[in-house]
């Protein structure tokens, strides 16, 4: 027995800088509402910090914002996390990598799913993917199961999986748009397809500089919300996922240069303003575990 508990509290020590890395990288998404716009209609997505715990494959033993936060500050105790037969050690290796890139994931190249069913019964009305891996959110709800808002979060993080094939519809995005979770209106453009425009019902949620800016007339060139140009971040990244693409957080937005080239360049939202997020190869494809909210 002794030699079981060593053993699983080496499995748990050789996850855990990775996991904090993760929570550092979701600290980036935290707390932030995306609006992304697709096909006339539109879906609202937040990142709660609740929800980071969802997506690291792990069983925990604490409560969920109290696993972010120690996981963030760097002060994880292997005591508020393990494994079981639904949380398996293999994903709990993958799953954070793949956090570590949740940023790149917003930008127009990825991919809007609706009505993803996992296996029979089980469908999730709304999905995000970069043709790899893939993003499946619920409602928000309260514990008893009521809706809270029209938000959805995320709940079930697919490794090597991409749901396009399992997914009712697949839809291109025309544009992202970001706040903070507390704030009522977007006021910040993330990512935009090209020659689209916004459509009447999103009036109420953008603010009003935004609306009236892109519903007649298609995104030419980068810039602010004012029209003002806002510079690279990362100009100096040597890494391979966001070096010479463009990159994008909060209340930047893409220079002329980077949306001259916007079928070739990524957003990617690093942890930091002069570091890029590694890109890691994930060399496993275990079978993924959906979490139970």
């Amino acid at each position: 027995m002794g030699n079981k508990n060593k053993r699983l509290e080496k499995l748990k020590i050789s996850v855990k800088s990775s996991i904090e890395n993760a929570a550092k990288a979701y600290s980036k998404v935290a707390d932030k509402t995306f609006l992304f716009v697709y096909d006339e209609k539109y879906v609202e997505i937040a990142f709660l910090t609740d929800r980071f715990a969802h997506l690291t494959g792990v069983k925990l033993y604490t409560k969920a914002h109290s696993f972010y936060e120690n996981a963030k500050n760097g002060i994880l105790s292997i005591d508020e996390y393990g494994f079981d037969k639904a949380h398996t050690f293999e994903n709990a290796k993958k799953k954070p990598l793949e956090i570590l890139q949740i940023a790149s994931w917003l930008t127009s190249e990825s991919i809007i799913l609706e009505n993803v069913e996992i296996s029979e019964g089980n469908i999730f009305d709304v999905g995000l993917t970069n043709s790899q891996s893939s993003l499946l959110f619920v409602k928000n709800t309260d514990k008893n199961k009521n809706i809270i808002n029209n938000w959805y979060v995320p709940c079930s993080l697919r490794v090597k999986d991409s749901c396009i094939n399992k997914a009712e519809k697949t839809s291109k995005i025309s544009f992202i748009f970001v706040k903070e979770a507390k704030q009522r209106e977007y006021n910040t453009l993330l990512a935009k397809d090209e020659n689209v425009f916004v459509p009447d019902s999103t009036e109420n949620l953008l603010s009003k500089e935004l609306f009236e800016k892109y519903k007649n007339k298609g995104f030419s060139g980068g810039g602010d919300s004012e029209g003002n140009d806002t510079p690279f971040i990362n100009k100096d990244c040597n890494n391979n996922v966001s070096c010479g693409k463009e990159t994008v957080f909060s209340s930047q937005i893409i220079n002329n240069k980077a949306i001259e080239n916007e079928k070739t360049f990524e957003r990617v939202i690093s942890p930091d303003t002069t570091n890029c997020i590694k890109d890691y190869e994930i060399q496993e494809n275990e079978y993924d575990y959906d979490l139970e909210l």
